[in-house]
């Protein structure tokens, strides 16, 4: 298998071109302030994580800005010292506290239209949770994206996202990532209506890639993604190639449900690994002039 024979690139975003840990840390760190106790950089963030992947499985039609701004407010009782901060394990299921009750964990969080709507259906969230999810707007790219992108795209590679966010929200980003290319298309957990790890998120794009051009094989197409989880897990099980970009400082989605535990397993779980999206660009020209 070479990286020439690929004609499209799916992108997971949030992790792999955006720095989505450096923008939810960032954003949370007025939160501090608040707590009793010291929390650390990775004690937060895996809070977070946990808390988003439970509220994404038990309510998979909510829009991501509403996730977001539901897990804020319940990462906040948390910080502010009503439960003691998770172990640094990487484990992201760690119990899941509602409300500030420690008697309540993730099982406790009702499907969508209970947790996170009232009965009239009409989202409320604390205005720093509102704010706090606005904040994706803002999260900064990775340096090496975009001249990965542009390079990739030169390359007459179609790049298409598969993301866990809502149009709306993602809006902001594209606007910000596409300099001197365009994807060619978008497919969000709005439309498709769950998130990943739901191996229908890949099923959908797929599908209507294939759609647009029926002469689109399976191994044409390649998954490019930081989220072992979330990414090569589902693309694993579906027969999908991928490739990993294992950011270095990468503290989230190292770990979950069919992730291999040793490092040096890891490595051999995607087909290819790459420690940056310009490492990756990098390879595929190089094969592509290998492989004409």
């Amino acid at each position: 298998m070479s990286l020439a024979q690929f004609k499209v690139l799916i992108f997971d975003v949030y992790g792999t071109l955006v720095d989505w840990e450096t923008g939810i840390y960032n954003s949370l760190t007025p939160l501090l302030a608040d707590s009793e106790r010291q929390w650390s950089k990775s004690d937060v963030l895996l809070a977070f994580s946990s808390v988003e992947s439970d509220l994404q499985g038990k309510n998979p039609t909510a829009l991501y800005s509403d996730i977001l701004a539901t897990a804020y407010d319940e990462l906040a009782g948390r910080i502010r010292g009503r439960q003691a901060a998770p172990e640094a394990s990487g484990n992201t299921a760690a119990p899941i506290v509602v409300s500030g009750d420690p008697e309540r964990t993730a099982s406790a969080i009702s499907p969508v239209g209970a947790s996170l709507f009232p009965d009239d259906g009409t989202p409320t969230h604390s205005p720093a949770a509102t704010a706090f999810a606005a904040s994706l707007a803002h999260w900064p790219i990775f340096p090496d994206t975009i001249a990965a992108l542009v390079q990739l795209s030169a390359l007459g590679l179609d790049l298409v996202v598969l993301s866990n966010v809502d149009r709306a929200s993602f809006a902001h980003t594209r606007a910000a990532l596409e300099r001197g290319f365009a994807f060619a298309a978008v497919y969000t957990a709005e439309e498709i209506g769950s998130y990943k790890p739901d191996p229908h998120n890949f099923e959908y794009a797929v599908a209507q890639l294939q759609a647009d051009d029926p002469s689109l094989e399976r191994d044409q197409i390649l998954v490019v993604a930081q989220s072992l989880p979330h990414d090569h897990v589902p693309a694993r099980a579906l027969g999908l190639t991928s490739a990993w970009i294992d950011r270095p400082d990468a503290i989230t989605c190292l770990d979950g449900d069919g992730v291999p535990k040793f490092r040096t397993a890891k490595e051999t779980f995607a087909k290819w690994r790459f420690r940056g999206l310009g490492e990756l660009a990098t390879a595929v020209e190089e094969g592509r002039v290998k492989h004409p």
